[in-house]
């Protein structure tokens, strides 16, 4: 199934998962047991109408440790072309998680964040604005390999005090680090290169976001 997960973990707390190998299929989403979320619900757009539901401790993901895994697709498709919609590893309405050492290689995203939709019109609800919670807090994505994308390579909506160090982002058709209506946030020390629309991003209300010894060059579009 091209939008299934092979590890799915819904209000779920200490968890690890190292050494694994995914093909094609996304490796972990991580989230709330809320209403409006299932195993193929992995797009960013069916977090919409979940947000104002997650609000006390059981609700969301704690202590995640994802580490030294390997995630290998066909830029977004399986073997027999249907589109795959997810990125290898989602971090939902998590807090404190660790995304380190992976290596992430062929899919529409790379690592993936979400603690709200940033947006203040389009699809409702809109939880952008500064007045609003960031739901999701205290992610360290670490030295993974992300290359090949179809589109973010690590990006997220809605977090707070997310580090993004020493990462290799490579050929992403739309975006390689990206902090949408973030909080308190740093990219630093990353290698960034060959993103379409933007090595480093940021977009919607953001404060006190810090980019810090990241290099980054754009050698030719994205082609695949």
């Amino acid at each position: 199934q091209p939008n299934a997960t092979a590890l799915l973990f819904l209000s779920c707390r200490d968890i690890s998962v190292s050494k694994c190998r995914s093909e094609i299929i996304p490796l972990v989403y991580t989230g709330s047991n809320r209403a409006g979320v299932s195993a193929s619900a992995d797009s960013p757009s069916s977090h919409y109408a979940l947000c104002s539901s997650v609000t006390a401790p059981e609700h969301f993901s704690w202590n995640i440790t994802v580490e030294g895994n390997a995630c290998h697709s066909k830029y977004g498709y399986d073997s027999n072309d249907n589109a795959i919609v997810s990125s290898a590893i989602t971090l939902t309405y998590t807090q404190y998680a660790k995304v380190s050492n992976n290596l992430i290689e062929g899919y529409p995203h790379g690592v993936m964040f979400w603690g709200g939709n940033p947006a203040m019109s389009g699809p409702e609800p809109h939880d952008g604005g500064m007045s609003t919670e960031r739901k999701c807090k205290f992610i360290t994505i670490s030295s993974n390999l992300v290359r090949d994308i179809r589109m973010g390579g690590i990006w997220g909506s809605m977090g707070e005090m997310i580090s993004v160090t020493g990462n290799a982002v490579d050929n992403c058709k739309d975006v390689g680090i990206d902090f949408e209506g973030c909080w308190s946030s740093t990219a630093a020390g990353n290698t960034v290169r060959d993103c379409n629309n933007g090595c480093l991003i940021t977009c919607f209300d953001n404060r006190s976001i810090i980019f810090s010894g990241n290099s980054c060059s754009q050698r030719f579009p994205w082609s695949n």
